[in-house]
């Protein structure tokens, strides 16, 4: 299910070698779990990440990604890893899990 590449400190020195192509990418927390899966320019989503004020993105400490040299391609692979995470475990990472609604009041 993880992507076959080892992890990188999330740190912003790394994140200067990241080229501004397209990809899959995992952000992990301290002990390596991955918390999210996401996908587009690497250099970035990832950048975004960094100085995203998310509570769940600052648990990131370690990251790691595939090119896959094109948008499309990106976003079939998210999909897959996504779906393999489900399968898996039942749920996505915690920082992809959406917000669940509570039902509007009647009245509204």
């Amino acid at each position: 299910m993880p992507l076959p590449v080892k992890w990188s400190k999330f740190t912003y020195e790394n994140l200067d070698s990241v080229n501004p192509v397209y990809g899959i990418y995992e952000l992990g927390d301290k002990n390596k779990s991955i918390i999210y899966i996401g996908q587009g320019v690497l250099s970035e989503r990832l950048w975004a990440h960094k100085t995203s004020n998310k509570p769940c993105l600052k648990k990131t400490r370690y990251y790691r990604f595939e090119k896959t040299g094109g948008k499309e391609r990106a976003e079939q692979r998210e999909r897959a890893e996504m779906n393999k995470c489900e399968r898996q475990y039942g749920v996505l990472p915690e920082c992809n899990k959406r917000r669940e609604h509570p039902p509007r009041p009647w009245w509204e």
